[in-house]
C-alpha cells in the first residue's frame, strides 16, 4: 500500500515523507510540507526531491475549475469573483495550462484546468509554490 509516512500535523501545517508513494526507483526521497500563514491567507507547498543522477521530467500538477493565466513568475487562478496567485520559480518550471472537459454526475459536462509545472531535473532540488489570495485593487 502506497501512502505518506511520518505525517506531522500541527498549528503551522502538515509535513510528510512521500518517498514511497509513487513507487519510482529514481526517486530516493520526497519530503512535502504544506505550511499556512493564517493572517495573510498564504499557503506554501514545498517538495524536497532527491533523484538519481539521470535527468527526469518532474511534473507538479494543480487541478482547478478556475480559469488560469500565467504571468511573470506566477499563475493566477480566477473563479467567480475570487482569485489566488501561485508563485513559482520560473528558472526551474515551465507551466502549461490544459483545459479538460469531463462528464460529471448525471452526464453533465464540466470543464476544469490542469496547471502543470514541468522541470527537467536530476539529483536534489526543491519545488516551492506560494499560494495567496489576490485582493481587488481599490479605486
Amino acid at each position: 500500500e502506497a501512502r505518506a509516512e511520518d505525517v506531522v500535523l500541527d498549528e503551522k501545517g502538515i509535513r510528510m515523507d512521500m518517498t514511497n508513494v509513487y513507487g519510482l526507483d529514481c526517486l530516493t526521497s520526497l519530503k512535502r510540507s504544506i505550511l499556512f500563514d493564517e493572517p495573510t491567507g498564504t499557503m506554501t507547498l514545498t517538495d524536497a526531491f532527491a533523484l538519481d543522477e539521470e535527468k527526469h521530467d518532474v511534473c507538479e500538477r494543480f487541478i482547478t475549475y478556475g480559469k488560469v493565466t500565467v504571468e511573470d513568475g506566477c499563475a493566477v487562478i480566477r473563479l467567480n469573483e475570487q482569485a489566488i496567485r501561485v508563485d513559482y520559480d520560473p528558472a526551474l518550471f515551465a507551466p502549461i495550462v490544459t483545459p479538460v472537459t469531463y462528464s460529471a454526475h448525471m452526464g453533465v459536462k464540466r470543464q476544469l484546468f490542469t496547471l502543470d509545472f514541468h522541470a527537467m531535473v536530476q539529483g536534489a532540488f526543491r519545488a516551492c509554490f506560494t499560494i495567496r489570495p489576490v485582493t481587488a485593487k481599490k479605486g
